[in-house]
This record gives structure tokens, C-alpha cells and sequence, in this order.
């Protein structure tokens, strides 16, 4: 059921992707590199697949849907608007930059940008698919436990 669940938020992502896509495409966005540009939506899959494991934790562990809707704002705001997503780290203070050379956000668009732009991505990439991994391994066999214990 929880792969099902993965499955479904993937499908809902990759739809998101293309109309975001679709509309950056329409006001005159121009891809450098077109490989790169399929190689970041695969790597943002993979790495929403790997942050999915821990709101599937979060909804089997909270009580209703507006602890996990709470929970999960707490989580993603702080990875957003501390990330390199919005505003390079250059233009940061100090203490905000070091969380953000740690964020696994601004690792996965530190990457896009590359891969889209042509650029460095191997040392962002691999912290990347690292985030990655460590998340599923950490957050999946906790959400499957979770859920086989409540269920």
C-alpha cells in the first residue's frame, strides 16, 4: 500500500513537472542542454521518492491530517527558504549559508541548474543521490513498521 501511495505521488509530480515545464517553456525559457533537463526531473524523482518515505511516516505516526499538513510545513519550509532554490548563497549572511551548504535542496537545484545550464554538478549530484539514500534507508523500514503495526 505505501508503494502504491509512492507511486501515485510520483505520477502527481511528474504531472506538476510538465505543467510547470510547459508554462516555463511558454514565457520563453530556452534549454541549454536537453539531456540535462530529463536527467533533473529524474533526479528530482528520486529524490521526492526518498522525501515521500518521510511524510509516509508522518501520516502513519500523526493522528489527523492537519498534525501531518503541520508537520510537513515545519519539515519543507525551513529546507526551502534556506536552500540555494530562490537566491544564491553569495548574497546570504553567514549562519544562514552554512545550513544551506548543508541542505539537500540546494544540493537538487544546485544540480538542475548544471545539468540544465551546463555547469559543475558532481559534487552537488553526489550529496544529492547521498540525501537520497539516506532517507530510504532510514525512513522506509520505520514508515513499513509503522504501518504494519497500526494497520
Amino acid at each position: 500500500m505505501l508503494f502504491a501511495k509512492i507511486a501515485v505521488e510520483l505520477m502527481r509530480m511528474l504531472f506538476a513537472t510538465a505543467v510547470l515545464m510547459l508554462v516555463a517553456f511558454l514565457v520563453g525559457y530556452d534549454v541549454h542542454h536537453w539531456g540535462g533537463l530529463v536527467a533533473s526531473v529524474g533526479l528530482s524523482v528520486v529524490f521526492g521518492s526518498a522525501l515521500m518515505w518521510v511524510f509516509l511516516t508522518l501520516g502513519v505516526v500523526m493522528k489527523n491530517a492537519q498534525s501531518v499538513q503541520a508537520m510537513g510545513f515545519l519539515v519543507l519550509m525551513p529546507l526551502q527558504f534556506g536552500s540555494s532554490i530562490f537566491a544564491p548563497t553569495a548574497s546570504m549572511p553567514g549562519w544562514l549559508r552554512s545550513f544551506t551548504d548543508y541542505n539537500p535542496l540546494s544540493a537538487l537545484a544546485d544540480t538542475a541548474r548544471g545539468l540544465m545550464e551546463g555547469g559543475p554538478v558532481a559534487h552537488d549530484l553526489w550529496v544529492t543521490l547521498i540525501w537520497s539514500v539516506g532517507l530510504t534507508a532510514v525512513m522506509a523500514p520505520v514508515a513499513i513498521h509503522k504501518f504494519r503495526t497500526k494497520a
